[in-house]
């Protein structure tokens, strides 16, 4: 600091001026601080920060795990979103194979003896593997988007929006 009055070299915090005994002003507080700006959104970093809870998203509830580790990322609840439509097809897929692993054919063949075996078969339960191992190529590709940290719809249901 420096005295108004001498201009002589004064220490911090000294009331008087060691040369000329005028006293010192205190240097003035800011009264008040600007808040400071809001970041902008960077979505690189955001995918880099949260590419593990993207990928998690994929593997059935373990969508939670973004909603309540990241929430304010958009990457995440992204991935997340897409997570939760997914594990919903899966569970509505695996219904479905249920229901039709249910229709059965009775039919019979003749054995040893002249004996006859009554066994089923199943017309339709190929339908329900079908809609399983489509719901797995959309995960796998959700999967494969997030790992590479792209926000990419999923096909026939990147539309849906549950999370907004």
């Amino acid at each position: 600091m420096i005295c108004e009055k001498c201009g002589a070299q004064v220490n911090d915090g000294a009331a008087f001026c060691p040369i000329c005994g005028a006293g010192i002003a205190a240097p003035a507080q800011p009264v008040y601080a600007a808040p400071a700006a809001e970041e902008e959104y960077d979505e690189a970093k955001d995918a880099a920060d949260n590419k593990l809870f993207a990928i998690l998203s994929y593997f059935g509830i373990l969508w939670l795990i973004p909603l309540f580790a990241a929430p304010k990322s958009k990457f995440a609840r992204f991935h997340a979103n897409q997570g939760i439509i997914v594990t919903g097809l899966w569970v509505a897929a695996y219904i479905i194979q249920f229901i039709l692993n249910l229709i059965k054919i009775p039919r019979t063949r003749p054995t040893y003896f002249g004996l006859t075996e009554t066994y089923y078969i199943r017309p339709l339960g190929w339908i329900g593997w079908i809609l399983l191992v489509g719901v797995g190529v959309m995960a796998i590709i959700g999967l494969l988007n997030a790992i590479k940290g792209e926000k990419k719809e999923l096909p026939l249901i990147g539309k849906f929006q549950i999370l907004k």
